[in-house]
């Protein structure tokens, strides 16, 4: 499988558009080509993306949650699709992000380009305002490293010293 990695910062005009990384655009070109949704984060100052293959997943794994009551899972899905929006990308390689999914990062109504920050999760990828998300780079590192201590000493690792 192939997925999206790095972090890659892009220009969102004052029109709501901005170009998807080439780097983005390279991991699967067909499915890029086909209609995306554009969700906010459950985490708030995030937009998430997903190619509409793995967005039908993951509503799908939502849904079959057994953790979850009917009531909570329909709310969750209520939320998710909200303010979700499905898209494609344009001849110029832009993405439009509605007033909504701008005012989850808090720039809907700016009168000059807006610094964002592509962020690869994977089956997806994340848009973040750039300067939001360096703030929090060392706490999102801190956190990658506390993570990666605990699934290296984790039981499945077991015979390897807790090395992979």
């Amino acid at each position: 499988m192939n997925y999206y990695a790095g972090t890659h910062t892009c220009e969102l005009d004052t029109l709501g558009r901005v170009v998807v990384p080439k780097a983005f655009r390279k991991v699967l070109p067909e499915i890029l080509a086909g209609e995306l949704m554009l969700s906010p984060g459950l985490d708030g100052g995030v937009v998430e993306v997903y190619p509409l293959p793995e967005w039908e997943a993951y509503v799908e794994r939502i849904t079959g949650a057994e953790n979850l009551t009917v009531g909570d899972r329909d709310e969750l899905i209520e939320v998710l699709f909200a303010d979700a929006d499905r898209t494609k990308i344009d001849k110029q390689n832009r993405l439009v992000l509605s007033h909504a999914l701008r005012a989850e990062l808090g720039i809907d109504g700016a009168d000059e380009n807006v610094a964002l920050a592509f962020v690869g999760a994977g089956s997806h990828f994340k848009v973040y305002v750039a300067s939001d998300y360096e703030q929090e780079r060392d706490d999102r590192r801190n956190r990658r490293n506390e993570l990666l201590k605990k699934y290296r000493s984790g039981p499945n690792r077991s015979g390897r010293g807790g090395e992979g």
